[in-house]
């Protein structure tokens, strides 16, 4: 069961990645700030039990740069984030 939570609670948060960088591409795009936000936080709390659970170097690096890459589109994507919310 717990396998299957880390699949979904990932595949939001790679759909959250997805919404964000479509609103980044395109202003015009309507979605809500607070979904991407939790499918964001979905994605992240997926990669951090991931994280905690696994302790072998290349399986963290590899667990580890994706979500620099939340947190970074995150970063760029913070105007509408955090102001429209």
């Amino acid at each position: 069961i717990v396998l299957l939570l880390l699949v979904f609670l990932g595949g939001f948060g790679l759909w959250g990645i997805c919404q964000l960088t479509i609103k980044l591409v395109v202003p015009s795009f309507r979605i809500k700030a607070r979904r991407i936000k939790l499918f964001l936080i979905a994605g992240l709390s997926a990669l951090g039990y991931c994280t905690t659970t696994i302790l072998n170097i290349e399986s963290t690096a590899m667990i580890i740069l994706p979500a620099i890459v939340t947190v970074h589109f995150a970063y760029s994507g913070r105007e509408y984030l955090w102001g429209s919310s």
